[in-house]
């Protein structure tokens, strides 16, 4: 027989918090309180706050918070909930419920089949890629304490995040999936949407799934490293990271515009648009 109505708070609360990780699991997004309510109430249809002390679900929440389980976002004037305190962009900000990583940070974090190592310059805070045969700059680069190398989030972390995704999806989480095969990082994703007829969803809720687990990794390196998150993440605006305080140094601003010309092809090269007066004086008159 199903409860019509929890019999103490601390039923209510772990309720809600099974709730608010199924949810965002499920979709990668705050829950708000008006999705919350409407959970709670299908599950106890005859609930009545008074008779549990509580005066409102805000009560149950707040208990909730207290005592470790959920997080309540402040950043917006309506309630939203998460698991923990690590999704950091409300989704009125960014509708898929976390801050996208610079591009080329999460080929530095996730792409396992890198041969690169890369590093962080703490003084332009931008990354640097050198090739493995580069042994002279990688010694460098490892011994100053300018920059901080970054390891690849390891294949087997990576795969056994797949195995905790599948474990959310009824449809799927019977089914074979290729994590063991070798070129795992691609063939999961091509599964999922292969299998969109069994669960519609599961490629993007993965995709959201996994952003979330490597900006939660990235930020505590981050932590860990004393780097500013805001070099390594764009704004919640998408745009140039500038009103996040990102690349604010003109001088290295100027240096990233410099080296990032060196690596370009010929071709892109004459894509480029730069004002003329500033090309011609490279140049001496014949």
């Amino acid at each position: 027989m199903i409860a019509q109505a929890p019999s103490t708070v601390q039923e209510l609360t772990q309720f809600i918090a099974e709730a608010v990780r199924a949810h965002f699991e499920r979709t990668g997004r705050r829950m708000t309180g008006a999705a919350l309510a409407e959970v709670v109430r299908g599950k106890y249809p005859e609930l009545d706050f008074q008779r549990l002390g509580l005066a409102r679900l805000a009560d149950a929440v707040r208990q909730a918070e207290a005592g470790g389980l959920l997080v309540r976002h402040r950043d917006v004037k309506h309630m939203e909930v998460s698991p923990n305190a690590n999704t950091p962009a409300a989704p009125t900000a960014n509708p898929s419920g976390f801050v996208r990583l610079r591009a080329e940070v999460w080929r530095a974090f996730v792409f396992v089949n890198d041969p690169s190592a890369h590093f962080y310059d703490r003084v332009t805070r931008t990354l640097i890629p050198v090739a493995p045969t580069e042994t002279d700059q990688i010694s460098q680069l490892s011994t100053s304490d300018r920059y901080v190398g970054i390891s690849p989030i390891p294949a087997t972390q990576q795969q056994e995040w797949m195995k905790q995704f599948l474990a959310t999806r009824t449809a799927l989480k019977d089914l074979a999936a290729p994590i063991d095969v070798p070129t795992w990082w691609t063939a999961f994703s091509g599964w999922l949407r292969d299998h969109s007829d069994k669960d519609p969803a599961a490629a993007r809720a993965w995709s959201i799934y996994r952003a979330r687990r490597v900006s939660e990794q990235v930020t505590a390196w981050a932590t860990e490293n004393n780097v500013p998150p805001s070099a390594l993440f764009l704004s919640p605006r998408g745009d140039d990271g500038r009103r996040t305080g990102y690349g604010s140094d003109e001088d290295a601003n100027r240096r990233a515009v410099l080296a990032t010309i060196a690596e370009m092809s010929y071709d892109d090269l004459m894509e480029l648009r730069l004002p003329l007066k500033y090309v011609v004086r490279h140049f001496k008159a014949r």
